[in-house]
């Protein structure tokens, strides 16, 4: 199946929940996935399989560091500067919010080093930041990208839909002509 873009760069909550579908791998080989080191390295590194409805649920390790070096997924990562850089165009709140993993992931797209990429996540403040950025238009929901390759067999999570996914990048879009969230304000005269 064909898409728009020729890549993915997810976040841990999207990664995560790819796994508790058990559709990563088919995700994996239906398109180019490329996933920050902050999450390949610290932050997905399990998630909890609760489908045998005992009260604990089973830990089901993410070994994406294997991934990477069989080449199923590529890792991508970013300098300290860079990221200050990015995080320079937010106010306190905005990167109060950001965790690091995404931070890499906005960071690589802030600064085109992924091109014809699209980044996907649920989480509100990541999606806001793309958008406040002048990205909009290069993040999907997780309900489009997998309509996009052709994964569209199982449900997911509401937070996961095309629906809240575009009421955040109309919240957002409000938000940067407002100067909302931003250091400063993007029509400001440049002094």
């Amino acid at each position: 199946m064909s898409t728009k873009w020729k890549c993915l760069i997810t976040d841990a909550d999207v990664l995560i929940h790819l796994h508790e579908l058990g559709i990563w791998d088919a995700l994996c080989t239906s398109t180019r996935v490329i996933v920050p080191a902050t999450i390949v390295r610290r932050e997905a590194q399990f998630y909890i399989d609760d489908l045998d409805d005992d009260d604990l649920g089973d830990r089901v390790e993410i070994d994406l560091v294997a991934q990477v070096a069989s080449g199923t997924v590529e890792e991508i990562s970013v300098t300290a500067s860079e990221i200050a850089r990015f995080r320079s165009e937010f106010d306190q709140e905005v990167n109060t919010d950001l965790h690091d993993g995404e931070t890499e992931a906005l960071t690589v797209m802030y600064l085109g080093k992924a091109r014809d990429c699209r980044f996907c996540s649920a989480d509100r403040t990541a999606i806001r930041a793309l958008v406040l950025v002048g990205l909009g238009s290069e993040g999907v929901s997780l309900e489009q990208a997998l309509r996009d390759v052709g994964l569209t067999r199982r449900s997911i999570l509401p937070r996961y839909s095309e629906g809240r996914y575009q009421r955040i990048v109309k919240e957002a879009s409000i938000e940067r002509i407002q100067g909302v969230g931003l250091a400063s304000d993007p029509f400001a005269p440049q002094k």
